[in-house]
């Protein structure tokens, strides 16, 4: 992944460029299992190192998008391993319909080549989930997908981070509480491991 890349970066020079990683995902686990493979796949740690390794051959490069078209992606932990590395990250915190992304967002790449990062991350997110409603080319009932400027995840990791320290500091006091809302969290997929925080 590296080398690929490295090598668009050194062919392909851009204003902007935006990564897309395809296939199935699962948050902290990785993501682009290859089922041909005996399920080999990207881990979270490897992606991060790769990121470092481009920003190091690069000097200094940060992609303006990264997008998961996988299943499971959108989790503080995959967050932090793109930290630094992206301003923006696109993925769902659900299982993705199988169709996955519709890329019909090429065609607006392709019309629009000066729009924004924040405004990319919006169209893929309107055309995904046109393409599952009803009258759209998939129809799906239940779809999600998100995008999060992780510029701003320092700020969001000092809140939970007080936020957890008043909770173990005063554990007792909130034990109840943290049981239930432990039982009622939204589990993502079919793995207990995967639980919404809030």
């Amino acid at each position: 992944l590296r080398d690929f890349i490295n090598w668009t970066l050194d062919t392909y020079h851009s204003d902007h460029y935006f990564l897309d990683l395809w296939d199935h995902g699962g948050q902290w686990l990785g993501v682009c299992w290859d089922d041909s493979d005996g399920g080999d796949h990207i881990n979270m740690s490897e992606l991060r190192d790769v990121l470092k390794g481009v920003n190091t051959d690069h000097s200094g490069f940060i992609f303006d998008v990264i997008g998961f078209d996988a299943c499971l992606m959108a989790a503080a932990e995959v967050c932090y391993q793109l930290e630094g590395y992206t301003h923006y990250a696109v993925f769902s915190e659900m299982v993705e319909p199988g169709y996955g992304w519709n890329y019909g967002i090429l065609d607006t790449i392709r019309s629009n080549p000066e729009i924004s990062p924040e405004d990319l991350c919006i169209a893929l997110i309107d055309d995904f989930v046109a393409s599952y409603e009803p009258g759209g080319e998939y129809y799906v009932t239940d779809t999600t997908l998100s995008a999060v400027c992780l510029d701003y995840l320092s700020s969001f990791n000092a809140t939970f981070n007080a936020f957890i320290d008043e909770i173990v500091a005063n554990y007792t006091e909130y034990q109840n509480y943290i049981e239930v809302a432990s039982w009622v969290s939204e589990r993502c997929g079919l793995s207990y491991e995967f639980i919404d925080v809030f």
